[in-house]
């Protein structure tokens, strides 16, 4: 019999049955002699903006686990993770099982979405009396019960992942192959929980409706990236409780809150900062601030503040260097600011703007970083 489940695992629990599916088993072709082989996908459902109806999407890069017994207690028989694809094919050596099981869940060796209780949210399908040398098709599994947000938080990772990946596989070459640490996001439904970087954590929370912004989700996970870089010893000491694009912080501030602005624009490649209600903010400005009218993020009256106290000058300042060719791009602030390969960077983590750009030298290698931070009123 052919069993398929939506789950968050409780502490000590075990997976909640929701669903049940017709499955087809059939023996394994190209696999060696004696191997059964499993496969299937899963899919979530999102918007693709906030604010637009939602549509299907497959599940990238999330975990697979195959459990399974021959008469025993259940054990690991193998593990993966889906494809570009969001499917999977796994073959392992295995005799008749009386029971095989494939969990799927938002994690990998990279990064995860956790529940309230710091479990990922997950699907499974099992089958029961399962001969040797079979190939079983599980099927495409999809969330319930109003999970797919967090399976929406987990898919957007992967377009930041493969842009700054180090050599090491991990999020920077500060960690090891194989010892990466993780990124990692909670997001439950009906959360209250402010959307934010928690350092003291190291996690991203998001609440109920911020996973709908793939911008929301980037930019916070621009801040985790940005404290690997510094290989978790630095942080603003700054309170940045209520920075906005358009109005002065601390240095430190719109350093940090400017380069995650910057990589969720640049990531979804519009140079915007757009909210879980579909509010956009252009990053891009290059009118200098008009000391005569009031403040204004947006519209034909924008008035932003000057300089690199000024988050959104920072931000875009970024894009346009990142679209600069020769300027390595994201990547090339990426490799400047890990500790690991900048031997003139003591993993304290440059304090601004200014700062980051004066150790990897940018205004002195190439005039035209000058001209691209003066084009947003930023100037040294």
């Amino acid at each position: 019999m052919y069993r398929a489940s939506s789950w968050r695992v409780a502490a000590g629990g075990s997976a909640i049955l929701l669903a049940a599916a017709v499955l087809g088993v059939v023996p394994a072709h190209g696999a060696e002699p004696a191997s059964t082989c499993v496969k299937g996908g899963a899919k979530f459902s999102a918007p693709p903006a906030p604010t637009q109806p939602n549509r299907y999407y497959m599940a990238r890069h999330i975990s697979v686990t195959v459990l399974g017994n021959s008469g025993g207690g259940l054990g690991e028989l193998a593990k993966g993770t889906t494809g570009t694809d969001g499917q999977y094919r796994i073959c392992f050596a295995a005799s008749r099982l009386n029971r095989l099981i494939v969990r799927l869940a938002t994690e990998n060796d990279v990064w995860a979405t956790l529940d309230k209780d710091n479990n990922p949210y997950g699907l499974t399908a099992s089958l029961s009396d399962v001969p040797a040398a079979a190939e079983v098709d599980f099927g495409v599994l999809a969330p319930t019960g109003g999970d797919d947000p967090a399976w929406h938080a987990f898919d957007t990772l992967n377009n930041l992942f493969p842009v700054v990946k180090a050599a090491t596989g991990c999020w920077t070459a500060n960690d090891a192959q194989g010892a990466c640490r993780k990124i990692l996001m909670k997001w439950w439904p009906g959360s209250t929980e402010p959307t934010e970087y928690r350092f003291a954590e190291n996690t991203v929370y998001l609440s109920d409706k911020s996973p709908d912004s793939q911008h929301i989700v980037l930019h916070e996970a621009g801040h985790s990236l940005m404290w690997k870089l510094f290989d978790h010893t630095w942080w603003p000491d700054d309170n940045c409780a209520g920075h906005q694009a358009h109005r002065k912080l601390t240095r430190r501030c719109a350093w940090t809150e400017g380069f995650a602005d910057a990589v969720a624009g640049h990531i979804k490649g519009d140079n915007a900062y757009v909210d879980e209600n579909g509010g956009t903010v252009d990053l891009v400005n290059h009118e200098p601030h008009d000391p005569g009218k009031p403040l204004m993020v947006n519209g034909p009256d924008r008035n932003w503040n000057d300089g690199d106290d000024t988050q959104g000058r920072v931000a875009g300042s970024l894009l346009e260097w990142w679209a600069y060719p020769g300027s390595g791009g994201l990547k090339g602030t990426v490799t400047h600011l890990d500790g690991s390969n900048n031997p003139r960077h003591d993993n304290a983590g440059p304090a601004n703007f200014e700062e980051y750009y004066g150790r990897a030298d940018m205004l002195n290698k190439n005039p035209d970083a000058k001209s691209i931070f003066s084009d947003n009123t930023i100037t040294y």
